[in-house]
């Protein structure tokens, strides 16, 4: 998710964020639906983490702690979704 700016075809309820200071820790939440399925996760992440992401790396993990190549994370895997 790009910071500041919502995904296509996504609701945004309400925006106040507009910039982010170091060392505040933020987190990014996502809940809600692709059809039947439900879809909610979480990611913590300080503006440092930000910067230290190389081009085509995403944060991943609930704490923020692992960071993986971006066209790998939108890869559709089977065994890290599950029902």
């Amino acid at each position: 998710m790009e910071l500041f700016t919502p995904p296509g075809g996504w609701d945004v309820n309400t925006t106040t964020l507009t910039e982010l200071r170091n060392p505040d820790p933020y987190v990014a939440k996502v809940d809600g639906a692709i059809e039947t399925r439900g879809l909610d996760g979480r990611v913590e992440f300080t503006v440092e983490k930000i910067n230290n992401l190389g081009a085509g790396e995403v944060l991943t993990g609930t704490k923020g702690e692992k960071v993986m190549d971006r066209a790998k994370f939108l890869k559709p895997s089977s065994g890290r979704c599950k029902p």
